[in-house]
C-alpha cells in the first residue's frame, strides 16, 4: 500500500498487451489524459506552479514508464518506479519530496476515475533529528517532553513551523556548549560559557534581540528542568539579558494600505488561467480580513466554511488569542471578496476556507532569525505579514473611510501583530 492508501486494482503490470486485444490496451498518451487531471487538480486546490513542474511530470513518468493501460496500473507498486526514475537522475532532496506528493496525488485521481473515494492528502511531520546532532539522549528525551506540552497551545496550521522553531531556538546554545567545553552535566556549565557564546553570536552580527530570545529558551529549558528533579545551578537561571534598542512602530500607513490594495486587486485583473485567478481572488480575500476584520494570520488560516455566516455579514474566529472564540463582523467589501472566492473556489474535500487543507496562499510570516536586519524600505510596495497590526493601527488612526472597520472593532485587541 503507498501513501494514499491506494491498493491493487486490475491486472499486474504486463507487457502491455491484453491478450486476445491486439492495439487497442496499448498505453494512451501522455497529453490525451493532461487536460482531464488539470482540471481534477485544480478543483482540488493545486497550484499552477505544481501542476505544471511536478504533478503532470511525474503522472508522465508513471504513464510512459508502464506499458499497459493506466486502468490497470497496480497503485500499490507501480507508482513507486517513478521515484526511482528521479533517484536515478540524482535530483535533490526537495525534488524527491515533491515527486512523492505528486504521486499521492495522481493515486487519488486514478482512484476517484475508478470510482474510489480518495483520501486527503497528508504531510509528514517536521523532520527535527539533525537538530539531536552533538546533545546526549536525556536532553533529547527532556526537549521532547517540553516540545509535547507547548504544543498544545500551537495552532495546528502552523503546527510544522512551531516544532522547527521551538528545535531551532532551545538546541541552539545546548549544541554550542556541548561543542565547545567540556559539559558533562548541567552542573559544568558556567555563566562563562555562555558570556562566550553571547560575544560570538554578537561578532557574527545576530541582534541583542536574537540573543536574548535564545538565552531565555535556554532558561525555560533549565527551568523545566529543574522541574524535573535535575540539579541546576542558580547563577544560570539569573543571567540578565542585553539590552535591546526600542523597536521601531510596526504599522503601515494608509498610503502604503492603499498601494497594498491596489496590487492585489490589479492582480485580479489580470489573472491569466484559472488557477491563477483562484489563487488571486484567495489573496484578496485574506487582505481584507486581515485588514479589515482584524484576524491575526493564523486565524486566518483555520477559517472552515461553517465558520462564516454571510448573510448576518459574521466570521466566527475559534481558539483565537487566549485560546478564545469571538466572533468579527465583517465589511461589505470584505463580504464581497469572500463571495467572489468562494465561486471559483473548487470542489476539495477540506472544509477548509482554502480548497484544499493544509494549503497557504496567506501570506507567509517571515522568519524571525539571526542578523534582525529590516529589509523593504524604500518604495517597495509593503509586505503583508505586517497587515494584521497595519490595520489595527489604520483602524484606530484613521477609520474617517468608508471602507475601512472603525476603533470599536479592536478594542478586543491588545496586540494586533500576527502570530501563529
Amino acid at each position: 500500500m503507498n501513501e494514499c492508501g491506494g491498493t491493487a486494482v486490475g491486472k499486474p503490470a504486463g507487457d502491455g498487451q491484453a491478450e486476445g486485444h491486439g492495439v487497442e490496451h496499448r498505453p494512451q498518451p501522455t497529453e490525451k489524459t493532461t487536460p482531464q487531471q488539470v482540471a481534477w487538480l485544480i478543483a482540488d486546490g493545486a497550484g499552477h506552479t505544481c501542476i505544471k513542474q511536478h504533478y503532470i511530470p511525474m503522472a508522465g513518468h508513471v504513464l510512459g514508464y508502464h506499458l499497459q493501460p493506466h486502468e490497470h496500473l497496480n497503485l500499490a507498486s507501480d507508482l513507486e518506479r517513478a521515484l526511482d526514475l528521479l533517484r536515478a537522475k540524482q535530483v535533490g532532496e526537495g525534488w524527491l519530496i515533491m515527486g512523492q506528493h505528486a504521486l499521492t496525488r495522481f493515486c487519488r485521481f486514478m482512484q476517484t476515475e475508478r470510482g474510489f473515494t480518495p483520501q486527503l492528502v497528508t504531510f509528514k511531520q517536521a523532520n527535527v533529528t539533525h537538530y539531536h546532532d552533538g546533545l546526549p539522549g536525556w536532553l533529547v528525551e527532556q526537549l521532547t517532553q517540553l516540545q509535547h506540552i507547548r504544543q498544545a497551545n500551537w495552532r495546528p496550521s502552523r503546527l510544522n513551523e512551531a516544532i522547527l522553531r521551538f528545535w531551532s531556538v532551545h538546541t541552539r546554545l545546548w549544541r554550542w556548549l556541548f561543542a565547545h567545553e567540556d559539559i558533562q552535566a548541567i552542573s559544568d556549565i558556567k555563566r562563562a560559557h555562555l558570556f562566550a557564546y553571547i560575544d560570538e553570536r554578537l561578532d557574527a552580527g545576530y541582534t541583542a534581540k536574537s540573543v536574548n530570545q535564545e538565552l531565555r529558551a535556554f532558561q525555560a529549558t533549565l527551568y523545566f528542568l529543574q522541574e524535573r528533579d535535575f540539579a541546576v545551578p542558580r547563577a544560570l537561571l539569573r543571567l540578565p539579558g542585553l539590552k535591546e534598542p526600542d523597536s521601531l512602530p510596526r504599522f503601515l500607513t494608509d498610503e502604503q494600505v492603499g498601494r497594498l490594495q491596489a496590487d492585489l486587486e490589479q492582480r485580479v485583473a489580470q489573472a491569466d488561467s484559472a488557477t491563477g485567478q483562484r489563487n488571486a481572488l484567495l489573496d484578496r480575500a485574506a487582505f481584507y480580513l486581515l485588514w479589515q476584520g482584524g484576524l491575526r494570520l493564523g486565524e486566518a488560516e483555520e477559517l472552515r466554511l461553517d465558520d462564516l455566516n454571510l448573510a448576518q455579514k459574521q466570521l466566527l474566529i475559534r481558539q483565537g488569542k487566549g485560546r478564545k472564540d469571538r466572533a468579527v463582523y465583517l465589511t461589505d467589501r470584505a463580504i464581497a471578496a469572500l463571495q467572489a472566492y468562494l465561486t471559483v473556489r473548487g470542489n476539495g474535500a477540506s472544509v477548509s476556507l482554502p480548497a484544499q487543507a493544509g494549503e497557504q496562499r496567506f501570506p507567509a510570516r517571515p522568519h524571525q532569525g539571526g542578523g534582525g536586519t529590516n529589509r523593504g524600505e524604500g518604495n517597495a510596495a509593503p509586505a503583508a505579514p505586517h497587515l494584521c497590526h497595519a490595520a489595527g493601527q489604520c483602524g484606530l488612526q484613521n477609520h474617517h473611510d468608508s471602507g475601512a472597520v472603525g476603533a470599536p472593532a479592536y478594542q478586543h485587541h491588545s496586540d494586533l501583530r500576527p502570530r501563529p
